[in-house]
């Protein structure tokens, strides 16, 4: 399996944390901005090029031919959901929404006192209206996909990031699939916890830009786990890092 951990484009929470500095008044669920949707362009030209370069070995460790994706996952907040719709749409892949692939926390407005305050999400006609490109699965239905839940915990958060790895393993693991997850910034962290096996530190960031792209390459035949690149935005240019 080639894996692709891709953050979602920006979104209006993005650029306003980047004008204000601060998380207030951010909105529970936010759109891209209009650099975002050029963002996601930008990365689905890049991921639907193939380059007909001289041969040499099979293996294409940065990815200078293609990326020749068979597979290509979603969280279903509207950022990532947009961001992969743009790319399923330029590589001809139905994006399948998957609900554990959400930014840790989940979905949440502050309220008055400080307490946090699960919100509904969207549901499966909104998504279909929305982005009927999308592959919606059977668990998302007429109540939002959150339903109101409180804010998740951290060990719960772990928790998913191992429940992800254990599923693309099975579904994945010993394939040559191409496979591709449009998540969140945050999740990144705790998902390469778990794939690495390292211990989560209170202040652990990995630096992962608005539509940086990581690779893992795994097969459990081969013994291989290979981490060949982080944070890679070379589809940007320098005024659209984010």
């Amino acid at each position: 399996m080639q894996l692709y951990f891709i953050r979602h484009a920006q979104s209006a929470n993005n650029l306003l944390h980047d004008q204000t500095g601060t998380w207030a008044n951010m909105t529970d669920d936010p759109e891209l901005t209009d650099t975002g949707v050029k963002q996601a362009l930008l990365l689905a030209a890049h991921v639907a090029e193939t380059r007909d370069l001289e041969p040499r070995q099979r293996w294409d460790p940065f990815n200078a031919r293609a990326f020749n994706l068979t597979h290509l996952y979603a969280s279903p907040m509207i950022r990532a959901a947009h961001t992969a719709s743009i790319v399923g749409q330029a590589i001809g892949l139905s994006p399948v929404l998957w609900e554990d692939l959400h930014e840790c926390g989940g979905l949440y407005l502050d309220g008055a006192n400080g307490e946090k305050i699960g919100q509904p999400g969207k549901n499966r006609a909104w998504f279909e209206e929305r982005f009927p490109t999308l592959t919606v699965p059977a668990t998302i239905g007429d109540e939002g996909w959150w339903n109101h839940r409180p804010v998740e915990t951290g060990d719960e958060r772990l928790a998913r990031a191992a429940r992800v790895w254990q599923a693309l393993i099975e579904r994945h693991g010993n394939t040559d699939d191409h496979v591709a997850l449009v998540s969140h910034g945050d999740f990144f962290v705790r998902f390469m916890t778990v794939v690495l096996e390292i211990g989560l530190r209170e202040h652990l960031w990995m630096g992962m830009q608005n539509t940086a792209i990581a690779r893992i390459d795994y097969a459990e035949r081969g013994d291989l786990l290979a981490l060949l690149y982080t944070c890679r935005v070379a589809h940007l240019p320098l005024d659209m890092i984010t």
